[in-house]
């Protein structure tokens, strides 16, 4: 669901690099501007400036739009609250000593109770740290087929992102995988 907001050329010149604009298929630019006071449907239209905002309900006017570094869309409201639920867990305390450890050796090792969320936030830890640029893969293994296509699902859900997209997964007799895949 797409909600516009009209805003003066003022505030959307100073706004211009705050506002991005997209689907989960890629960024069209910032500012889009408009023939009349419907939302835009092209980006070739001139006219009078609108901040079109996707999935991310009422904003203030002139609020910047919080993007998803993975697919380049705003996230969606969903995410926000896996957010919060992922910062309650006890990996989460622990991610800037992992991400130090990371960066100083070549193999961390992880020790922590069921239920503290290894195998769902360290991968996601590493891929926002930048390890998965310039065609890199980062792999988590699971034991079970059932529990890795969970996994891959929850993470899917968590980073707010298409499951076998950017996030896939490989099991016996099934490839749920794409080229943009980065964490499998």
């Amino acid at each position: 669901e797409r909600t516009c907001e009209r805003i003066d050329r003022d505030v959307a010149s100073s706004a211009l690099p705050r506002f991005p604009f997209g689907t989960r298929r890629g960024l069209f630019g910032f500012l889009l501007p408009v023939a009349s006071h419907r939302p835009p449907r092209t980006r070739s239209s001139v006219g009078k400036f609108w901040i079109v905002e996707v999935a991310m309900g009422e904003k203030e006017k002139g609020e910047a739009v919080e993007v998803n570094p993975v697919t380049g869309s705003p996230f969606s409201r969903r995410y926000h609250k896996l957010l919060e639920r992922r910062m309650k867990l006890p990996v989460w305390g622990q991610r800037s000593k992992f991400l130090d450890a990371l960066a100083k050796r070549q193999v961390v090792v992880v020790a922590a109770p069921p239920g503290s969320g290894k195998s769902t936030q360290i991968p996601q830890f590493v891929i926002e740290a930048g390890y998965a640029s310039k065609g890199k893969q980062i792999a988590c293994t699971q034991p079970r087929r059932l529990v890795a296509t969970a996994l891959s699902r929850r993470v899917a859900q968590e980073m707010d992102v298409k499951l076998g997209e950017e996030v896939g997964y490989s099991v016996l007799f099934e490839d749920c995988t794409d080229q943009r895949t980065i964490l499998k």
